[in-house]
């Protein structure tokens, strides 16, 4: 082995060792900044003809905890999810309304249900009889009230569900046509 090619390899090593040093100093100084990650550089041997002719650095490589990774995804899937679910809940109970509400739907069945119980006391008062059909026809009303907004909501559900929906395959679409870049510039 001739003493240039010995040289030509320590003189790769130190260049590679000195790039490496670079980024452990870089992982030193960023330790404490937010969203930073431990980088590590990958040697591989340099070869020229068919020869060793020293060393290099085949990729810089960003070391990630993969366990946090998945775990940080969840965890904001689940919040999107139970947020979501919130909402829809909110409007779900304000349809329904407060029970102290008179036109809410537990005031509507407490009021049928007493004029049901004060017409038993007298099935053969007309006037109880009139009030006890009114707040049925009340109560059937406010259930008819309810089927509709809470099927407005399901629609609205559904509609927001296809939106994203057509978002998500957009971005499918697009990351693709990224990755198609990407190879080709790679091969290039």
């Amino acid at each position: 082995m001739a003493v240039g090619s010995i040289l030509g390899n320590a003189l790769s090593a130190l260049y590679v060792n000195q790039e490496a040093l670079k980024i452990t100093s870089d992982n030193i100084a960023n330790v404490n900044t937010e969203g930073y990650t431990r980088k590590v550089a990958d040697l591989q041997p340099r070869v020229l003809m068919g020869q060793t002719v020293g060393v290099e650095i085949s990729q810089v490589r960003r070391v990630v905890d993969q366990f946090f990774i998945t775990e940080s995804l969840k965890a904001a899937s689940d919040f999107a999810q139970y947020d979501a679910q919130s909402r829809y809940y909110d409007q779900l109970q304000s349809i329904f309304g407060s029970p102290d509400q008179q036109l809410s739907l537990a005031a509507r069945l407490n009021k049928a249900l007493t004029s049901l119980a004060d017409l038993s006391l007298d099935v053969t008062s007309s006037v109880r009889r009139d009030d006890a059909l009114n707040d049925l026809r009340q109560l059937a009303d406010t259930f008819n009230f309810l089927s509709d907004q809470i099927q407005n909501l399901r629609s609205d559900i559904d509609r927001r569900i296809g939106q994203n929906t057509t978002t998500l395959n957009n971005l499918f679409e697009q990351a693709h046509s990224l990755n198609a870049q990407i190879e080709h510039m790679q091969a290039t």
